[in-house]
């Protein structure tokens, strides 16, 4: 079985349009929740995947692991490979 882990992270923002330098100052965070099976889970980043076959992955998120704040294993197992 594939390992399978929950993260909780913050993204970072953007946008586009006109707007005043002080509307950008807003302390809004963008927190995140993201499920998938482990393919890296290291002191720079966690990859997870949605879907995999022999030798393929598909729909991956690559987390710097600066960017996490929290995390939990749904299902315990190996990384894929």
């Amino acid at each position: 079985m594939s390992q399978i882990i929950e993260v909780e992270w913050e993204d970072a923002s953007s946008g586009s349009g006109w707007r005043e330098p002080q509307e950008l100052l807003v302390d809004k965070k963008y927190i995140v929740t993201t499920i998938g099976y482990v393919v890296r889970d290291d002191d720079d980043y966690v990859i997870l995947v949605q879907n995999f076959d022999v030798g393929n992955v598909s729909n991956y998120m690559k987390i710097p692991r600066a960017y996490i704040k929290s995390s939990k294993v749904i299902r315990r197992g190996n990384k894929i490979k």
